[in-house]
C-alpha cells in the first residue's frame, strides 16, 4: 500500500531529525571525550550557524521575518537558552554522553512541578509519566560502572549542572509560550521566525559570555577543530530546521514523538561508537525512562483530542528541542 504524501514527508522529517542529531551528538562527543572544549565559544558558533540557516529558510519560503517582534522578550529567551545550553555542554566534563541525553529527556519533570506549584493540575497519567521518568533516570545513574567500557564516571556535580540546565529549559519554554501569545501566532505560524530571532539574540548573548569569561579559545582552533565545529553547526541547524518544519506541518505532538525516537538512536549510537557499556540495571533504566516519555506523549494526545482534533498542544514543543524546538539541540 502506497504511503500518502503526508506520511512520506513525515518519514523524511523523522530521518532528517535522527540523522542530523545523530551526527551532531557524534561530533559533540568526539569534541568532549578526553578533552575540554570552549562551551560558550561553541554556543557562539552554533548561534551563527542556526541564525544563518533559519534566515535562509525564511528567504527560500518567499517570506520576510515577522514584524513587530518584542525584541526585549526574545533577548530574555536567548539568555535562558544560552545558560541552559552552557550548563548542558559543561556537564559533559563530568558525566557521560548517554547520561546527558537521558537526563535532558526529563524536561517534563521541572515543567510539571513548576506548574503544579502554580496551581495547575494534571491527569494521573501525567503524574505516572513523571514517576517513570524519575525512576528510569535513577536506575540509570545508580546502575553505572565507569570502570567498564569507554565511559567516564558520572559525578554528583555533573548531575547538579544537568538539573540546573533543566530549570533553564523550563524557563525558556515558558518564555517561548509567552512570545507566541504576544505575537498571536496560531498553529503553523511563526515557527521559523521563532528559530531565527532566538538564535539571532543568542549570538550577542554568547559574545558577552565570552567577554565575561575571558574565553577566546574558539578563535584559535586548528583545522581539524574548525571542521568539527562546522559539522556541529551544520548538523544542529539542519536538525532544527527539520524540527521546526515538523511542528509547523504536523504539530508539536508528532515532533515530541520523533525527538524521543531520535534520543533512543542517539544513546544506542553513542554506546556502539564510543564503547560505553550499559549494565542490566542501566538498560532497564533507559527503557523505563522512555516508557515515561511515551506515557507523557500519550497523555498530551488524549488532552489534545479532548479539546479539539485540530488544536495543537504546545506542551511537546521541543528544539526543542528545546520547547524541543530550541532545547532539543542540546
Amino acid at each position: 500500500m502506497a504511503l500518502s504524501a503526508d506520511n512520506r514527508t513525515m518519514l523524511v522529517c523523522a530521518f532528517g531529525i535522527i540523522f542530523a542529531f545523530g551526527l551532531w551528538g557524534y561530533v559533540l562527543e568526539s569534541l568532549t571525550t578526553g578533552k575540554r572544549m570552549s562551551e560558550i565559544g561553541t554556543i557562539f558558533i552554533n548561534g551563527i550557524f542556526f541564525t544563518s540557516v533559519s534566515r535562509l529558510v525564511i528567504f527560500l519560503k518567499g517570506s520576510k521575518p515577522a514584524e513587530g517582534i518584542p525584541h526585549k522578550h526574545f533577548a530574555m529567551i536567548a539568555v535562558t537558552y544560552v545558560l541552559g545550553m552552557l550548563c548542558t555542554f559543561r556537564a559533559l566534563r563530568y558525566v557521560s554522553f548517554p547520561t546527558q541525553v537521558l537526563a535532558k529527556s526529563c524536561r517534563p519533570i521541572p515543567i510539571t512541578v513548576m506548574n503544579f506549584l502554580r496551581g495547575k493540575r494534571y491527569s494521573n497519567m501525567v503524574y505516572a509519566s513523571v514517576v517513570l521518568l524519575c525512576g528510569g533516570v535513577s536506575m540509570f545513574m545508580l546502575g553505572g560502572d565507569a570502570s567498564k567500557g569507554g565511559g567516564r564516571s558520572d559525578t554528583a556535580f555533573g548531575l547538579v549542572i544537568l538539573a540546573v540546565s533543566l530549570i533553564f529549559d523550563g524557563m525558556t519554554g515558558a518564555l517561548e509560550d509567552k512570545a507566541l501569545e504576544i505575537m498571536k501566532w496560531s498553529h503553523g505560524q511563526g515557527t521559523f521566525d521563532l528559530m531565527f530571532y532566538i538564535n539571532l539574540w543568542s549570538v550577542p548573548v554568547a559574545c558577552v559570555g565570552m567577554l565575561v569569561a575571558q574565553d577566546f579559545a574558539i578563535l584559535s582552533l586548528d583545522s581539524l577543530q574548525m571542521k568539527n565545529m562546522f559539522a556541529l553547526g551544520m548538523a544542529g541547524s539542519i536538525g532544527q530546521v527539520f524540527i521546526f518544519y515538523t511542528i509547523s506541518n504536523f504539530g508539536a505532538l508528532v515532533c515530541a514523538m520523533l525527538t524521543t525516537i531520535r534520543k533512543v538512536f542517539t544513546i544506542t549510537f553513542s554506546v556502539i561508537m564510543f564503547g560505553h557499556v550499559l549494565s542490566l540495571m542501566q538498560f532497564c533504566g533507559v527503557v523505563t525512562a522512555f516508557a515515561g516519555l511515551g506515557l507523557n506523549i500519550k497523555s498530551r494526545s488524549q488532552m489534545q483530542t479532548t479539546k479539539s482534533p485540530h488544536l495543537p498542544t504546545t506542551a511537546g514543543k521541543m528544539p526543542a528541542t528545546a520547547s524541543g524546538t530550541m532545547r532539543d539541540t542540546k
